[in-house]
């Protein structure tokens, strides 16, 4: 069973995924989506990427999660809105 906890969060289970896993996984993609030609290691090497609950980590072909490639609009429309 995975949980989101805090960076200071008590948990045993190493596969907790924590927050500052999700800023990982979150910082990864951002430079992925605006930077051309990003020197940035394959997902599957994040520490992160490996709590990711298997239903939802399939990795596209070009090296972000499903998730995030089916949802891309959203987030480039989000960050023009902010930036």
């Amino acid at each position: 069973m995975m949980t989101l906890t805090g960076a200071g969060g008590h948990e045993s289970d190493s596969e907790d995924i924590k927050i500052a896993d999700i800023l990982n996984i979150t910082l990864y993609h951002s430079v992925l989506l605006t930077k051309k030609n990003p020197a940035l290691p394959p997902l599957i090497q994040l520490a992160a990427y490996h709590k990711i609950k298997p239903e939802i980590n399939a990795v596209t072909c070009d090296n972000e999660l499903n998730i995030v490639s089916e949802h891309r609009d959203l987030f480039m429309s989000i960050i023009k809105s902010i930036s």
